[in-house]
C-alpha cells in the first residue's frame, strides 16, 4: 500500500503541481497575474485531480504560495514524475531482460546527468517517446494494486 501512495503521490500530485507551474506561466505570457488569479489557477489544476470528492477549503487557495521553488527552481516537479515513471518503466524492463540488463543501467548511473535523458537510455532500446514504454511503469502499478486487492480479499476471508 505505502508504494501505490508513493508512486501515485509522485506521479499525480507532482503533475497537478507542473500543470498549475505551467498554467501560470502561459497566462504570465499575457498579462500580468493578480494573486487571485494565481489562486484560481491553483485551485483550478487541484481540481482536476480531487473531483468533486474532496472540498478544497477556502485557505487552500493559498496552498500555491509555501512551494518556494515554483519561484526558485520553475517546473522542478517535472523532475519527481519524469524520474518516477521512468524508475517505473525501467525496472519492469529490467524483470523482462534480467541481469542482462544491469551492466548496461549501471552505465547510465556512472554517467550522471552529462547526456540528455533520451539519449543516455537510448542504449537500453528505450525510445521515451514511446508512449508504450512509459504505460510499462503503470503495468507495475496495476500488479500492486492487483496484489493488494488480493490481500485485502484474504483478510476478509479470514
Amino acid at each position: 500500500m505505502h508504494k501505490i501512495e508513493e508512486i501515485i503521490a509522485t506521479t499525480f500530485r507532482q503533475t497537478v503541481l507542473t500543470r498549475f507551474e505551467l498554467a501560470a506561466h502561459t497566462r504570465r505570457g499575457e498579462a500580468l497575474l493578480t494573486r487571485d488569479e494565481i489562486c484560481d489557477l491553483w485551485l483550478a489544476e487541484n481540481a482536476k485531480l480531487l473531483g468533486e470528492g474532496v472540498e478544497m477549503i477556502p485557505s487552500y487557495r493559498w496552498g500555491w504560495s509555501y512551494i518556494s521553488h515554483f519561484i526558485h527552481a520553475r517546473f522542478y516537479c517535472y523532475s519527481y514524475v519524469f524520474g518516477e515513471l521512468l524508475v517505473l518503466a525501467l525496472y519492469q524492463k529490467y524483470r523482462a531482460e534480467g541481469a542482462g540488463f544491469i551492466s548496461d543501467y549501471m552505465k547510465i548511473l556512472r554517467s550522471g546527468g552529462s547526456v540528455r535523458p533520451d539519449a543516455l537510455v537510448k542504449p537500453l532500446g528505450v525510445d521515451l517517446a514511446d508512449p508504450d514504454f512509459w504505460a510499462q511503469g503503470y503495468g507495475l502499478v496495476e500488479e500492486l494494486v492487483g496484489e493488494l486487492k488480493d490481500l485485502i480479499a484474504q483478510g476478509n476471508e479470514g
